[in-house]
């Protein structure tokens, strides 16, 4: 791994050396997985978070669809 995504980790919640993000730093911004240059980076299902993540944002999934050019994880 090149570091690239530890070097950029805007809480520096990631360690390159290991792939592994520290739970309670990351802000699930996802910024190291889409700079990894070398694809090595995955991010776990997060399916079963999603009404909790729309809720904490007073968001229904009808609401959510209707928003256009903008990431939401």
């Amino acid at each position: 791994m090149c570091g690239l995504c530890e070097e950029l980790c805007p809480t520096q919640a990631i360690t390159a050396e290991t792939g592994t993000a520290d739970k309670n730093k990351c802000n699930t911004c996802l910024r190291c997985v889409a700079i990894c240059l070398e694809g090595v980076l995955q991010i776990n299902d997060m399916s079963k978070s999603w009404p909790q993540k729309l809720a904490m944002h007073g968001l229904t999934k009808e609401k959510m669809q209707q928003e256009k050019s903008r990431i939401f994880i």
